[in-house]
């Protein structure tokens, strides 16, 4: 166990010698491959002796994650794990970061396979693959729509895994015609399947808080006000503290972080840079616990999002106003591009993910040579190539008119 965790654990300590007994503990961790000295046994000792000496022992030989799972073990202690865990997201908060040890309980053995199918359309509409998309998101719909109506056919498990995926589907639609910034109706269209299949998953808690989110995004697409959209975040960021830091409670995050940005734009005042490297990072550490692909996946979209946000560049790459980029900013915004070129992060760069990048180094370029704009004028080219490739209209949009300015500058 790390700090943190036997910090929690001492928090805690009195409770723990109160509470349990390590005859329903021991055997449970042997089993794991947890060796415990004889003390831990001797039945001459009182059982809150026994169990510090179990405690003793379990701090340098198991894992705090194992030790939650322990006490989950035949529903001997949940309430108990939930108390560590909720204080230790509480010590981790004061850090800044997410403690990667993921509520597993909370989520099904095929949940991995579900944030692959997710994360593969995710990546299809930033590749712009259409067809795999399209062909994905009938299977999922067709899929479900044939469980539903031959119920009787399957078991709870068998439906709640067809909803699963159904429900990723309709996720990844609405996402797509975000990318593309089509509007999704706020009601009679793919929101209402999505809020449709909540209650119908294997987790609706974690259904219900995406749904918060992707109806907040869709509302400020539609013309709601941004701060009618930041209470549904807020909605769902009380549901947040009733789930592990996961690709949902990511997707909140990310959403929010976008909306203060899209805030400094509306209101042209100076980017809280502190402020959103710290959300950025939040958004980063939520995605950490999911796989390393999604994980870096998912890193890769914050730096270049961190990167752009220390140059005054908005969500869809226009300069927000005309305030001076200090020297600091420049610097942080080279080192995060240059964390980029790690193998992880730089061999599955999506196209969208290049057309941001290139505009970034544009931007760079710009700021560090005002009077020879040559370099930034051929970065925003590139750019513009990849948004036109992509057919993402409001970044072209903002690439181009950048562009424009840069090409003025050459011919004054």
């Amino acid at each position: 166990m790390n700090d943190d965790e036997r910090h929690v654990l001492r928090i805690h300590h009195t409770t723990l010698l109160e509470t349990l007994d390590t005859k329903f503990m021991i055997p449970f961790l042997y089993e794991k491959g947890i060796d415990f000295e004889e003390n831990c046994f001797d039945n001459k000792l009182a059982r809150p002796e026994r169990v510090n000496n179990m405690l003793l022992s379990l701090k340098d030989k198991c894992h705090f994650d194992l030790f939650i799972e322990c006490l989950r073990h035949d529903d001997s202690y949940p309430y108990i794990a939930d108390d560590l865990e909720k204080e230790l997201e509480s010590v981790d908060s004061c850090n800044g970061t997410v403690h990667n040890q993921r509520k597993v309980h909370l989520f099904t053995d095929r949940r991995q396979n579900v944030s692959d199918f997710r994360h593969k359309m995710k990546r299809c509409s930033h590749e712009k693959d259409f067809d795999t998309f399209r062909e994905c998101y009938d299977k999922a719909i067709g899929d479900w729509e044939y469980v539903n109506n031959h119920r009787i056919k399957f078991n709870q498990q068998q439906r709640q895994k067809a909803a699963d995926f159904c429900h990723a589907a309709y996720d990844a639609e609405i996402e797509r015609r975000r990318v593309f910034y089509e509007k999704t109706p706020l009601k009679g269209d793919v929101l209402d399947e999505l809020l449709r299949m909540c209650a119908h998953t294997s987790l609706p808690i974690a259904s219900d808080t995406l749904f918060l989110a992707r109806y907040s995004s869709a509302l400020v697409m539609a013309g709601g006000s941004l701060e009618e959209g930041l209470t549904y975040i807020e909605d769902a960021e009380h549901k947040m503290a009733l789930l592990p830091a996961c690709r949902e409670t990511g997707l909140v995050l990310y959403i929010k972080f976008n909306f203060l940005l899209l805030k400094h734009e509306r209101d042209r005042t100076r980017i809280d840079k502190e402020e959103l490297s710290k959300l950025g990072n939040s958004v980063i550490s939520h995605f950490s616990t999911e796989s390393d692909t999604i994980s870096n996946d998912f890193k890769r979209i914050f730096l270049l999002k961190k990167a752009h946000t220390c140059l005054d560049m908005g969500v869809f790459l226009n300069v927000i106003g005309e305030f001076e980029v200090r020297d600091v900013h420049i610097e942080e915004a080279e080192r995060l591009l240059n964390e980029l070129h790690r193998p992880e992060l730089w061999e599955r760069m999506e196209l969208r993910a290049k057309m941001v990048y290139t505009a970034i180094r544009s931007r760079l370029a710009q700021l560090k040579d005002p009077e020879r704009p040559a370099e930034a004028i051929k970065l925003a080219k590139k750019s513009l190539q990849f948004a036109k490739r992509g057919h993402f209209p409001k970044e072209q949009k903002a690439i181009d008119y950048n562009l424009s300015l840069l090409s003025g500058k050459q011919n004054a």
